[in-house]
């Protein structure tokens, strides 16, 4: 304080044109103070400050002399700055390089890499990973397959950012694809770590990539695979019966875009990140053991991106912790919503919490064609019940005590349940029309139950009006999906692209009949895995396909 007295004084006679810039230039000096240096450098710092405080308060008499007073002193602060005892630091950990391996070694883990298999080890404090190695499943192409061990060129080098410590790959030299280059980078952040992958191929038709191969675990109780399948799966080591499953995310084998594994309380978490084209693999024989992969489908034939996944080590693992891991990743990518959120968007959505679900069916009527027509009792192929009937047990539940509940109605549509769609109108007369329909959504409103319908836009009914085979999901070869389950019969996949305007057609004919439709359920939308169309004018991306899928939600949301 005495300093800055002393130099207030002496520069009041000091050219008054310079006194401000002086005042800002002893000020930088005062805080150049707060920047701490190791002991033994303290002295020079305080005599290097002390020299500026003495040339500042004597003054200076032209801009010359300001700017060299300025220069001088931000030489000291780089020293201050190059010296400062708490300075900026890259992540701790080193990369190194052996006749065998390629290692990355952080406080937290170790990853080596081996070079003549690829095959990678993971060291955490309390237990040992392995990675089985690459093989000719690599990479699938129509025809053929690929193994990374097929490249006769492979560089691998450190790869560092500020967060992680890591290692950055190149293959190349595969004599069936010259031009292929496959890179792939491993960033170990705390006890987690990133892979990305990427490729150059523009063949076209590439089917999967399947890196980072499976993990392997043992056939013991104490061997545990967590895997959402449906509604969630623990899967011991050792499970008398074998359990495979193969799929997209956002499928019945994967509803979600991740996975586990523990062995004896330690675990390992894997996420998709990039989950829009990715999947998984899990093969479990008859007494096990357990092996979960990765696996990369291509987008239009090509890999188009990079893919990422994460593995999350855990020396304490439960299956609780994953989930919650996962969660909170979904929650730093911005993509959780809470209920009180969807309660917020959706009012109504408070009348489904906590109420029984009421499921209702006016008309199933099956076709020859269909695999589920029943050759036995031909007269069960056509099941009817009307709107007004239906109002009546409806009436019947409510006499019995159930006071609030969520109507689900099956079958209203022109030919039924899952037929004809998605040009499922006028409402089927059989059942009661439009005016039997509006009366039973009447009856709903009356008794305090909310209506809702089931609704399809994915399947395709060849018997649809619209049919056309522009408006499906086309493989990359030209052919469609096709089978004949339900009760309409023979379909196909309608493109995603077309869906959002038939949910808006089809739910503006509710609103201009009077039906008032609080709720639908849009079949299979969150169950079937995203899918992609090679349609030549109407191209599809699995990324495109969760759009459209959305856009459909939102129109309905809008609706209240």
């Amino acid at each position: 304080m005495l300093h800055m007295i002393l130099v207030s004084v002496t520069l009041l006679g000091a050219d008054d044109a310079f006194v401000p810039r002086l005042k800002t230039l002893a000020f930088h000096i005062e805080r150049l103070d707060a920047i701490t240096v190791p002991e033994a450098l303290r002295p020079e710092k305080e005599a290097k400050l002390e020299e500026f405080k003495k040339r500042v308060g004597e003054g200076v008499e032209s801009e010359e002399e300001f700017n060299a007073l300025y220069s001088a002193i931000d030489e000291v602060r780089m020293w201050l700055w190059d010296n400062a005892a708490s300075r900026p630091e890259g992540a701790p950990g080193d990369f190194a390089e052996t006749p065998d391996y390629w290692t990355v070694t952080t406080p937290d883990l170790r990853l080596q890499v081996h070079k003549k298999d690829l095959a990678m080890t993971v060291n955490t404090p309390g237990h040992v990973w392995r990675f089985l190695p690459c093989d000719n499943s690599d990479m699938q192409f129509i025809g053929r397959r690929l193994s990374f061990l097929d490249a006769t060129d492979i560089a691998v080098e450190a790869f560092h950012t500020g967060y992680s410590v890591g290692l950055l790959a190149r293959l190349k030299g595969f004599e069936k694809v010259p031009d292929l280059e496959v890179r792939f980078s491993a960033n170990l952040i705390g006890n987690e770590i990133i892979f990305d992958l990427t490729t150059n191929d523009q063949s076209d038709n590439l089917l999967a990539v399947n890196w980072p191969k499976a993990l392997e675990t043992g056939n013991t109780a104490a061997d545990i695979a967590v895997i959402p399948r449906m509604q969630g799966m623990l899967l011991p080591g050792d499970w008398p019966q074998p359990i495979h499953g193969e799929d997209l995310s956002n499928s019945r084998s994967f509803y979600l875009p991740w996975w586990g594994q523990i062995q004896d309380g330690r675990g390992v978490l894997t996420i998709l990140e990039t989950d829009d084209d990715a999947g998984g693999a899990y093969r479990h024989p008859a007494g096990g053991p357990t092996r979960i992969a990765p696996r990369w489908y291509a987008s239009l034939g090509r890999m188009r991106y990079m893919r990422s996944i994460r593995y999350v080590f855990d020396d304490e693992a439960t299956y609780v912790r994953m989930a919650k891991r996962y969660r909170r990743f979904v929650m730093e990518r911005g993509h959780f919503v809470s209920l009180r959120e969807k309660l917020l968007r959706t009012p109504a959505l408070d009348e489904v919490i906590g109420n029984p679900v009421v499921h209702l069916g006016a008309l199933y009527h099956f076709v020859p064609q269909a695999s589920l027509f029943n050759k036995e009792r031909i007269e069960n192929n056509h099941a009817l019940q009307t709107f007004d009937q239906l109002a009546e047990q409806l009436r019947t539940l409510k006499s019995k005590g159930i006071e609030h509940a969520y109507v689900h109605l099956d079958g209203w549509g022109f030919y039924g349940y899952d037929n004809g769609h998605p040009d499922v109108l006028p409402v089927g007369e059989e059942q009661g029309g439009w005016d039997g329909l509006r009366r039973f959504s009447e009856t709903c409103r009356e008794l305090g139950y909310l209506f809702a319908v089931h609704d399809q836009y994915r399947d395709f009914y060849f018997n649809a009006v619209s049919f056309d085979d522009r408006l499906t999901v086309t493989r990359m070869d030209g052919s469609h999906e096709e089978h004949s389950t339900w009760c309409g019969g023979p379909q196909t996949i309608l493109s995603p692209r077309f869906a959002p305007e038939y949910v808006r057609r089809n739910h503006d004919l509710f609103a201009a009949h009077g039906v008032e439709v609080r709720g639908a359920y849009l079949d299979v939308f969150s169950v079937a895995p995203l899918e992609e169309s090679a349609q030549p004018a109407h191209p599809v991306t699995r990324a495109d396909c969760a759009r459209y899928r959305r856009e459909c939600f939102d129109l309905l949301r809008a609706r209240g």
